[in-house]
């Protein structure tokens, strides 16, 4: 999450960040900002934002609506895409490395890997994780409002994140 701890540029973490001797920079991305933009919108709606299969929570995500205009669906996606183009810069004086989610859920033996590989360490373990997913079905399936958004975003930088 880019906003946390960004707030200013001269907050106290960042300030402790900078000063950590050896620090290593895992900057974590989502290929698709439009699936990151669901999952905020579902946690904030739900009040779930990490669901290990015991809370016994089911809703229907099928009325999902971005119901505020495009542009600010827009905003959300240039706002991402500056912050994922800051951490290189803010941590420019540091070894990093980056990983997207998508790779990671798809291919993590390969993933956690190259992460050990980064940190100089040997794998302890197999990756593995009792987290589930909040939502199971497509973005067509659970934004109500898909099909009018990947127009307004046919043809925009953007599209790409409409391919369902």
């Amino acid at each position: 999450f880019y906003y946390h701890p960004i707030d200013s540029d001269g907050t106290a973490t960042w300030i402790a960040l900078k000063k950590v001797p050896g620090l290593r920079v895992i900057h974590l991305v989502r290929n698709n900002i439009l699936e990151t933009a669901v999952s905020s919108k579902l946690a904030y709606i739900t009040g779930v934002y990490g669901d290990r299969g015991s809370n016994g929570l089911v809703v229907d995500y099928s009325s999902l609506t971005f119901d505020y205009p495009a542009d600010k669906l827009q905003s959300v996606f240039e706002q991402t895409r500056r912050w994922e183009n800051e951490i290189p810069d803010r941590f420019s004086h540091c070894p990093q490395i980056e990983i997207s989610y998508e790779d990671l859920i798809s291919d993590p033996n390969n993933q956690v890997q190259r992460l050990c590989d980064f940190l100089g360490i040997t794998m302890p373990f197999t990756p593995r994780t009792n987290f589930r997913k909040q939502r199971q079905k497509s973005l067509r399936s659970v934004v109500t409002n898909y099909d009018a958004l990947k127009l307004h975003f046919a043809g925009s930088e953007w599209a790409e994140f409409f391919n369902e």
